[in-house]
């Protein structure tokens, strides 16, 4: 492979983000415009389309107050955790 063509791949990677970080935006806009048009409404159909905004509740566990509380025991089962980060960086 050649440092061209990781150049060429790595230019278009950033064009794609760069997109992906403007669509995400719209998309958020978006459905933040139709949550405002739903207020409280936990369903709402408009034509062909039935859009849900429903609550949702989901227990966590809270490490940070197990650790605090039971150090010992929080030390016995953690366990590391290894993954490789990819990043870009123009220099």
């Amino acid at each position: 492979m050649s440092e061209k063509q990781i150049i060429n791949r790595v230019k278009k990677l950033r064009e794609l983000e760069s997109q992906k970080d403007s669509l995400e935006k719209q998309i958020g806009k978006i459905k933040a415009e139709i949550q405002a048009d739903m207020q409280d409404m936990e369903e709402l159909r408009a034509g062909n389309y039935l859009v849900r905004w429903t609550f949702t509740t989901s227990n966590r566990f809270n490490t940070a107050a197990f650790k605090k509380a039971y150090t010992d025991l929080y030390e016995q089962f953690k366990k590391p955790s290894a993954t490789r980060r990819f990043s870009v960086t123009e220099v």
